[in-house]
Protein backbone atom coordinates (compact mmCIF):
# COMPACT_ATOMS: atom_id res chain seq x y z
CA UNK A 1 0.00 0.00 0.00
CA UNK A 2 2.62 2.06 0.63
CA UNK A 3 4.32 2.36 -3.14
CA UNK A 4 0.89 2.83 -4.21
CA UNK A 5 0.35 5.95 -2.52
CA UNK A 6 3.77 7.33 -2.83
CA UNK A 7 2.76 6.13 -7.16
CA UNK A 8 -0.65 8.69 -6.21
CA UNK A 9 0.98 11.17 -4.75
CA UNK A 10 4.30 11.27 -7.68
CA UNK A 11 1.68 10.98 -10.82
CA UNK A 12 -0.22 13.60 -9.16
CA UNK A 13 2.18 16.04 -8.76
CA UNK A 14 3.23 14.61 -12.22
CA UNK A 15 -0.03 15.69 -13.45
CA UNK A 16 -0.61 19.22 -11.94
CA UNK A 17 3.12 20.18 -13.12
CA UNK A 18 2.10 19.28 -17.39
CA UNK A 19 -1.23 21.02 -16.57
CA UNK A 20 1.06 23.90 -15.49
CA UNK A 21 3.73 23.59 -17.98
CA UNK A 22 1.24 23.26 -20.99
CA UNK A 23 -1.56 26.14 -19.70
CA UNK A 24 1.82 28.29 -19.13
CA UNK A 25 2.86 27.56 -22.76
CA UNK A 26 -0.81 28.42 -24.60
CA UNK A 27 -0.88 31.68 -22.41
CA UNK A 28 2.70 32.60 -23.62
CA UNK A 29 1.86 31.39 -27.06
CA UNK A 30 -1.27 33.07 -27.00
CA UNK A 31 -0.89 36.40 -26.02
CA UNK A 32 2.71 37.20 -27.11
CA UNK A 33 2.97 35.27 -30.90
CA UNK A 34 -0.81 35.58 -31.33
CA UNK A 35 -0.98 31.36 -31.85
CA UNK A 36 -2.92 28.83 -30.27
CA UNK A 37 -2.72 25.11 -29.87
CA UNK A 38 -6.15 23.85 -30.26
CA UNK A 39 -5.45 20.74 -28.24
CA UNK A 40 -3.87 22.57 -24.78
CA UNK A 41 -7.37 22.89 -23.22
CA UNK A 42 -8.92 19.52 -24.12
CA UNK A 43 -5.48 18.11 -22.92
CA UNK A 44 -5.23 20.44 -19.39
CA UNK A 45 -8.96 19.14 -18.84
CA UNK A 46 -8.32 15.51 -19.65
CA UNK A 47 -5.46 15.84 -17.14
CA UNK A 48 -7.69 17.41 -13.94
CA UNK A 49 -9.72 14.51 -14.46
CA UNK A 50 -7.49 12.10 -13.78
CA UNK A 51 -5.65 14.05 -11.07
CA UNK A 52 -9.34 14.27 -9.18
CA UNK A 53 -10.36 11.05 -9.92
CA UNK A 54 -6.92 9.56 -8.58
CA UNK A 55 -6.62 11.77 -5.99
CA UNK A 56 -10.25 10.60 -4.44
CA UNK A 57 -8.57 7.25 -3.47
CA UNK A 58 -5.37 9.35 -2.32
CA UNK A 59 -7.46 11.54 -0.21
CA UNK A 60 -8.84 7.80 1.59
CA UNK A 61 -5.29 7.06 2.63
CA UNK A 62 -4.46 10.51 4.24
CA UNK A 63 -7.66 11.07 5.53
CA UNK A 64 -8.29 14.42 3.15
CA UNK A 65 -11.78 13.95 2.24
CA UNK A 66 -14.59 16.03 3.95
CA UNK A 67 -16.30 14.50 7.24
CA UNK A 68 -19.03 15.76 8.98
CA UNK A 69 -18.21 13.92 12.60
CA UNK A 70 -19.58 16.54 15.50
CA UNK A 71 -21.91 13.89 16.54
CA UNK A 72 -18.77 11.18 16.80
CA UNK A 73 -16.88 12.84 18.65
CA UNK A 74 -19.81 13.74 21.01
CA UNK A 75 -19.97 9.83 21.32
CA UNK A 76 -18.66 7.27 23.77
CA UNK A 77 -15.29 5.87 22.48
CA UNK A 78 -17.03 2.26 21.65
CA UNK A 79 -20.10 3.89 20.14
CA UNK A 80 -18.42 6.22 17.95
CA UNK A 81 -15.86 3.93 16.56
CA UNK A 82 -18.98 1.70 15.86
CA UNK A 83 -21.05 4.49 14.28
CA UNK A 84 -17.68 4.91 12.12
CA UNK A 85 -17.26 1.38 11.06
CA UNK A 86 -20.68 2.07 9.74
CA UNK A 87 -20.31 4.70 8.09
CA UNK A 88 -17.42 3.37 6.19
CA UNK A 89 -19.06 0.25 4.84
CA UNK A 90 -21.73 2.82 3.66
CA UNK A 91 -18.84 4.36 1.72
CA UNK A 92 -17.34 1.04 0.51
CA UNK A 93 -20.86 -0.06 -1.06
CA UNK A 94 -20.93 3.48 -3.11
CA UNK A 95 -17.94 3.19 -3.86
CA UNK A 96 -18.03 -0.06 -5.26
CA UNK A 97 -21.48 0.62 -6.91
CA UNK A 98 -19.67 3.83 -8.57
CA UNK A 99 -17.15 1.73 -9.29
CA UNK A 100 -19.93 -0.73 -11.36
CA UNK A 101 -21.41 2.00 -12.82
CA UNK A 102 -18.32 3.84 -14.14
CA UNK A 103 -17.30 0.45 -15.75
CA UNK A 104 -20.62 -0.23 -17.41
CA UNK A 105 -20.29 3.83 -18.68
CA UNK A 106 -16.96 3.55 -19.56
CA UNK A 107 -16.99 0.46 -21.80
CA UNK A 108 -20.49 1.53 -23.25
CA UNK A 109 -18.32 4.61 -24.55
CA UNK A 110 -15.77 2.10 -25.77
CA UNK A 111 -17.96 0.40 -27.71
CA UNK A 112 -19.62 3.25 -29.47
CA UNK A 113 -16.27 4.53 -30.61
CA UNK A 114 -16.19 8.06 -29.48
CA UNK A 115 -13.60 10.39 -29.89
CA UNK A 116 -12.28 13.53 -28.39
CA UNK A 117 -13.16 17.17 -30.87
CA UNK A 118 -9.22 18.74 -30.39
CA UNK A 119 -7.31 15.92 -30.43
CA UNK A 120 -9.20 12.83 -31.37
CA UNK A 121 -8.22 10.74 -28.22
CA UNK A 122 -10.79 7.86 -27.45
CA UNK A 123 -12.51 9.07 -25.07
CA UNK A 124 -12.94 5.71 -23.23
CA UNK A 125 -9.57 6.45 -22.09
CA UNK A 126 -10.74 9.80 -20.33
CA UNK A 127 -13.68 8.56 -18.95
CA UNK A 128 -11.37 5.56 -17.44
CA UNK A 129 -10.45 7.56 -14.88
CA UNK A 130 -13.34 7.07 -13.04
CA UNK A 131 -13.31 3.40 -12.55
CA UNK A 132 -9.74 3.38 -11.63
CA UNK A 133 -10.57 6.37 -9.20
CA UNK A 134 -13.52 4.61 -7.32
CA UNK A 135 -11.37 1.47 -7.67
CA UNK A 136 -8.56 2.41 -5.45
CA UNK A 137 -10.97 4.23 -3.11
CA UNK A 138 -12.94 1.58 -2.32
CA UNK A 139 -9.57 -1.05 -2.17
CA UNK A 140 -8.47 1.89 0.17
CA UNK A 141 -11.85 1.81 2.10
CA UNK A 142 -11.63 -1.89 3.00
CA UNK A 143 -8.21 -1.52 4.10
CA UNK A 144 -9.73 1.94 6.51
CA UNK A 145 -12.23 -0.78 7.73
CA UNK A 146 -10.20 -3.32 8.85
CA UNK A 147 -8.19 -1.02 10.32
CA UNK A 148 -11.02 0.34 12.16
CA UNK A 149 -12.20 -3.27 13.30
CA UNK A 150 -9.20 -4.40 14.47
CA UNK A 151 -8.05 -0.84 16.21
CA UNK A 152 -4.92 0.01 14.36
CA UNK A 153 -4.12 2.99 13.72
CA UNK A 154 -3.15 4.15 9.72
CA UNK A 155 0.16 5.45 8.88
CA UNK A 156 -0.97 8.81 9.41
CA UNK A 157 -2.03 8.99 12.65
CA UNK A 158 1.29 7.06 13.76
CA UNK A 159 3.00 9.62 12.08
CA UNK A 160 1.41 12.43 13.53
CA UNK A 161 1.36 10.67 16.95
CA UNK A 162 5.11 10.92 16.84
CA UNK A 163 5.64 14.13 15.62
CA UNK A 164 3.15 15.38 18.60
CA UNK A 165 5.35 13.06 20.93
CA UNK A 166 8.89 14.63 19.27
CA UNK A 167 6.97 18.33 19.71
CA UNK A 168 6.43 17.21 23.71
CA UNK A 169 9.75 16.50 23.68
CA UNK A 170 11.71 19.00 22.75
CA UNK A 171 9.24 21.38 24.55
CA UNK A 172 10.29 19.67 27.65
CA UNK A 173 14.00 19.97 27.27
CA UNK A 174 13.86 23.26 26.39
CA UNK A 175 12.12 24.06 29.40
CA UNK A 176 14.95 22.14 31.34
CA UNK A 177 17.70 24.66 29.71
CA UNK A 178 16.49 27.51 30.85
Amino acid sequence: MKKLTKFEAYFGAAVLAVQLVIMFTEIVSRYIFKYSFIWVEELARYLFIWFIFLGAGYGVSTHSHVTVDILVQRLPEKVARIVEAIATLVWIALAGWMTYLCSTFTNTIRLRGTISTAMHLPMWIVYLAMPIGFTLMTVRLIVLFIREIIGKKTAEEEHSAIEQLSANAGAYSEGEEK
